[in-house]
């Protein structure tokens, strides 16, 4: 392979400069492994009910897939990858990259549903998020997906911007993973941390999201939206104010009686609940926030995904919405 000469024709040139690359990233994946009992440090918190994670770390071509059980996070399994042709950090429709960033599967799409590119299937990715909407970012149908049934996989840079992987592996891969809400982080570069090494960090973070819980099944809402960049806090509409209660008057058997006003029902008490919170840097130092909130008396159940920026020492939330 390396004693080809450009006399063989540029497409042959440009073909053994591909399969040289992916030889060279699957050499890589070899000799560097992950540190052993380490994770990404982009996962802060997952719930019980998350079982898996994905890591797509761009720069080694290579996929990691992680369980969460009782003993915490572990990795699973590590998969060669391609993506874009013009590299990541996609902003505009058309533009061939891969977007870097928190992003959660959405669907599962079975073989032959979307093109015989896409091989034996595809799980679709939450692009453009709200944080991705924020900064005008387009484009849509990014997936995690398989390969043409002629080859086998593709070179490092060969997609139209989506993550792609042989298909035994996805298969593989989309039968473990469930279809919904798994997170899928896009990095450049993945940083391996030991569990002593995260604490501090995480404890900061939380103290973030706690406050805002703390704050949030209060009354105050001037309070709520100081924890919002203007624009971001979601609307409250102002309810018509109601006369204060009063009482009334009654005749009991020709006697008068005062009876007094209902007392005012006391507020639904809010709780919290799968609390899922991960990492990312772009521009700034940026986390994914999703829970459920309940109410307690009305049974409401609402699922909410957070996007906060750190803006010098204060975490600030930039975008919010309803997960489904």
């Amino acid at each position: 392979l390396g004693a080809a000469h450009a006399a063989s024709g540029p497409a042959v040139v440009a073909e053994l400069g591909e399969l040289r690359d992916e030889a060279q990233q699957r050499l890589h994946a070899l000799q560097e492994r992950p540190p052993a009992n380490q994770v990404p440090a982009e996962f802060i918190v997952l719930p019980k009910a998350i079982h898996h994670a994905i890591a797509v770390d761009t720069t080694r071509s290579r996929l990691y897939l992680f369980e969460n059980g009782p003993q915490g996070v572990r990795l699973v399994s590590d998969h060669y990858v391609s993506v874009g042709k013009q590299g990541v950090d996609k902003s505009v429709e058309g533009d061939q990259r891969t977007p870097l960033g928190v992003y959660f599967v959405s669907d599962r799409v079975g073989r032959g549903s979307l093109g015989e590119a896409f091989g034996a299937g595809a799980m679709q990715l939450n692009y453009p998020n709200l944080f991705d909407k924020l900064h005008g970012r387009t484009g849509s149908g990014i997936y995690v997906h398989g390969v043409p049934f002629n080859t086998y996989s593709r070179p490092p840079k060969d997609s139209d911007g989506c993550v792609t992987l042989a298909n035994d592996e996805l298969v593989a891969l989309m039968n473990t993973v469930p279809i919904h809400d798994t997170p899928v982080i896009i990095t450049r570069q993945i940083h391996w941390v030991g569990d002593n090494a995260t604490q501090l960090h995480r404890a900061e973070i939380l103290d973030a999201v706690n406050h805002w819980q703390s704050v949030r099944v209060g009354d105050d809402l001037a309070a709520l939206k100081a924890f919002y960049e203007p624009g971001a806090a979601p609307e409250t509409p102002a309810a018509p104010p109601s006369p204060p209660p009063q009482p009334t008057v009654v005749m009991v058997h020709g006697k008068r009686h005062v009876v007094p006003p209902p007392a005012v029902p006391p507020r639904d008490p809010i709780s919290f609940d799968n609390l899922s919170v991960l990492t990312w840097s772009d521009a700034r130092e940026t986390m994914v926030v999703t829970f459920n909130e309940r109410s307690t008396r009305t049974h409401r159940e609402t699922a909410l995904r957070q996007y906060w920026e750190r803006d010098a020492d204060r975490w600030k939330i930039v975008a919010e919405g309803t997960v489904r």
